[in-house]
């Protein structure tokens, strides 16, 4: 599974394993 997540102002496509965490940053 793929996630996408936007960081300030690009996209970051980040591997989800198991559960997917709260990105917290």
């Amino acid at each position: 599974v793929i996630v996408e997540v936007l960081r300030g102002d690009h996209k970051e496509k980040l591997p989800v394993i198991l559960e997917p965490k709260p990105d917290e940053s």
